[in-house]
């Protein structure tokens, strides 16, 4: 197993120091959040953690959200490239495949390879993406505060960047 997740019941946990950090979706936990346990076979089966350690500065460290619209709760985790120390969101689908990996070391949009800039992100709903773009599928808005930032979204057969803000 990971150095970084235990195993407590039938989650997966992610200690996170004293930082408070929380699930999205659940009450906040004093000092650490679990992932789906499917999330985190995911992530060892494809080898993530040689690549990816959590990120860790910013609240919460995921989300859950249908993400790609097929009925299926996936996740997204804020992760830090281990040889870059640049940092960004690894998306699971829950039905498998590919993770799709944005910023951390590959651009990706106005974003571009760094979300070092990142200090807020969040689930918006599809139907809220400008253009109808969204779907109906979950999408996430991404922000450095104070400033822009971008929704990230899923178009089908990838994930695209729409400006937001500046």
């Amino acid at each position: 197993m990971h150095p970084g997740l235990m195993r407590l019941g039938g989650s997966l946990l992610l200690g996170l120091g004293l930082m408070g950090a929380a699930c999205a979706s659940a009450a906040p936990a004093p000092t650490r959040v679990g992932i789906p346990v499917w999330a985190g076979r995911e992530f060892r089966r494809h080898a993530l953690h040689d690549r990816f350690q959590f990120y860790r500065e910013v609240e919460p460290a995921f989300y859950r959200g249908d993400f790609d619209g097929d009925g299926r709760v996936d996740c997204a985790l804020l992760v830090r490239e281990k040889s870059s120390d640049k940092v960004g969101v690894v998306i699971l689908h829950r039905r498998g495949g590919t993770p799709f990996i944005l910023g951390a070391g590959r651009a990706f949009g106005n974003g571009g390879d760094d979300w070092a800039w990142l200090g807020e992100w969040r689930i918006i709903p599809g139907e809220t993406v400008p253009g109808g773009k969204g779907g109906g599928r979950d999408a996430l808005l991404v922000e450095k505060p104070e400033s822009a930032g971008g929704i990230v979204y899923w178009d089908g057969t990838g994930y695209e960047w729409l400006q937001h803000g500046d």
